[in-house]
Formats: structure tokens, C-alpha cells, sequence
């Protein structure tokens, strides 16, 4: 079996592994879309692009649930003039799903509700365009609420069949205006557990794996999953086996 020779970050990501980030808050500068832009640079330092979406750009109506999206079957929704289907292909065609907002009235913001109930029926009745890909969220809140807005967004990524990263401390951040994320310690530091951890999955699915955290790691290939089972002895064991004890009572 012919062995990949090992490569550095920038090598490995040669092909342009991508991390496709939806901000769900309206507002423009806030906590969440500035958090986005640190696991921006994070991801930059992994070698990873992520290219962030602000949903507050489209007014996308609501969902009616006409599905027509299950009678095309084509994995788009009928309304084409409200960017979701561009949207949805962009999805299709990142490695990686990363979902973010704030807490509005203990849920998510309207944006992200509206986005999530169509998107969810378009992939359910169409072609399942997310399975098998990584996916990671973060919620936001100033007191309370942040558990229901992160349960709503990783329930949807694992309804559409992705690989799912968690985090510890769990990546809810709790503050009001911004730039008062900076302050929840613990907050962060689940949001940069869920950049490694995201960033080792896509590693790991595309035959590496990640050593260390930061510029100067080294990703080497993994074993084949095909690799030969190790040559045996001439006593029919393998060369890594423990030969088996005597019988009790009998000769050595």
C-alpha cells in the first residue's frame, strides 16, 4: 500500500476545506456575528476557510408547507426569489455547517426560525444535501434562553444526518451588548473546543488527524481502513499476540 507522505496545514488543504457559517442575529455588529469573526481567525490558524452568511441580508417568507419541494424532488423550494435556494446550494457545497444566535424571547431570532423550517422541509423531502457533513452551533443570551436556542439549532443539523461536534464547556455564551462575550471566560473557551473539535473531524474524514492546537501543527495520514491484518508467526499467531499459558497442571 503506497503511504501519503506527511504535509503540513496549508498543504493538506490544498483541495479548500470549507466551513459555511450562518448568523442568525440581525444585528449587524453584535455579540454572535462578532464571535463569528474570532472562529473566523481561529479557523484561518487551523487552515480552514469559513465564510460567514448573515441571514438578516434576505427577507425569506415564511413556509406553508405547499411541498412542492417533495413533488420536485430537485432539493429546492419553489420560491426562488428570496436567496434561499442560493443559499442551500452553498450549504450543499461546503465540508462544514457552523449555525449562531442570540436568544430573542427564549428562542431563536425569527431569521433563523424562518430559515430553519424551510430549509429543514426542503432537505427532508429533496435530497438530503447535509448528510454526512460536519456541523457545529453556538447560541448567545444575556440571561437566559441560550440552552433552548442551542438545542433548536443542533436538532436541526442532526435531523439532516450530520456529524455533529459538541463542546466542553458547552459553546453558550452569556452577554448583552458587545463586546461583553469577551467576558464570559468560559464561553469562549467552549467556542474554541468547538473550532478544534470541528476542525479534527474534518481532518479525521478527509485521512488526517490533528496534533496540538495551533500554526505550527503537523497532520499526518491515518492508517487505510483496507490496510492488510499484520503478517502471522509460523505458529499461526499474529506477531503481536500473547502465547497462551500451559495447561494447568500439565508440562510446559
Amino acid at each position: 500500500m503506497r503511504v501519503r507522505p506527511q504535509l503540513n496545514m496549508y498543504e493538506v488543504l490544498d483541495g479548500g476545506m470549507k466551513v459555511l457559517a450562518l448568523n442568525g442575529s440581525p444585528r449587524p455588529i453584535g455579540n454572535t456575528s462578532n464571535i463569528l469573526l474570532e472562529m473566523q481567525d481561529m479557523f484561518e490558524i487551523e487552515g480552514i476557510e469559513m465564510e460567514i452568511i448573515h441571514l438578516y441580508e434576505y427577507e425569506f417568507t415564511n413556509c406553508n408547507v405547499c411541498l412542492t419541494c417533495e413533488i420536485r424532488g430537485d432539493g429546492r423550494c419553489m420560491d426562488e426569489d428570496d436567496g434561499l435556494n442560493d443559499i442551500l446550494d452553498r450549504m450543499r457545497a461546503a465540508d462544514a455547517i457552523l449555525l449562531a444566535a442570540p436568544t430573542y424571547a427564549g428562542a431563536c431570532p425569527s431569521v433563523m426560525q424562518t430559515f430553519m423550517e424551510r430549509a429543514a422541509l426542503v432537505f427532508e423531502k429533496g435530497d438530503l444535501g447535509l448528510r454526512g457533513k460536519v456541523g457545529g452551533c453556538f447560541a448567545v443570551c444575556a440571561r437566559e434562553g441560550g440552552d433552548m436556542v442551542y438545542n433548536q439549532m443542533s436538532r436541526f443539523l442532526l435531523r439532516n444526518g450530520m456529524l455533529v461536534c459538541g463542546a466542553n464547556p458547552v459553546p453558550i455564551i452569556r452577554a448583552l451588548n458587545s463586546p461583553q462575550y469577551a467576558d464570559d471566560v468560559q464561553g469562549m473557551r467552549g467556542i474554541k473546543a468547538l473550532v478544534e473539535g470541528m476542525s479534527s473531524a474534518l481532518m479525521r474524514l478527509n485521512g488526517y488527524y490533528r496534533i496540538g492546537f495551533g500554526r505550527r501543527r503537523i497532520r499526518s495520514p491515518l492508517r487505510h481502513r483496507s490496510s492488510p491484518p499484520p503478517p502471522a508467526s509460523p505458529r499461526g499467531r499474529s506477531s503481536g499476540a500473547r502465547p497462551s499459558s500451559p495447561p494447568r497442571g500439565g508440562r510446559p
